[in-house]
């Protein structure tokens, strides 16, 4: 008898963490698409701010192209936002 209680408490624990780490990995995958999304978001705008700002400048332009720039100062790498100031 003992020894039934203990397996079936044992599948218990067991189907419980199961449970839980398979929240965790979908819930890190969510995460992982949300940042890609918004990289790609902020990457894409701030080139066609680039251009925007190359083809008509203005200080509208201008001020959307530093708008991008702070994106992908957010959401972006280190290396794409020390880019993006350089071009500047």
């Amino acid at each position: 008898m003992q020894t039934i209680l203990t397996l079936l408490g044992g599948l218990g624990i067991g189907s419980s963490l199961t449970t839980l780490i398979a929240h965790l990995i979908a819930r890190r995958a969510a995460d992982r698409s949300r940042l890609y999304q918004e990289k790609r978001e902020a990457y894409l705008g701030l080139l066609d701010a680039l251009h925007r700002a190359a083809v008509r400048p203005s200080d509208e332009n201008a001020k959307n192209f530093a708008l991008w720039q702070t994106r992908c100062d957010l959401f972006g790498s280190a290396e794409v936002s020390r880019y993006a100031r350089a071009m500047v």
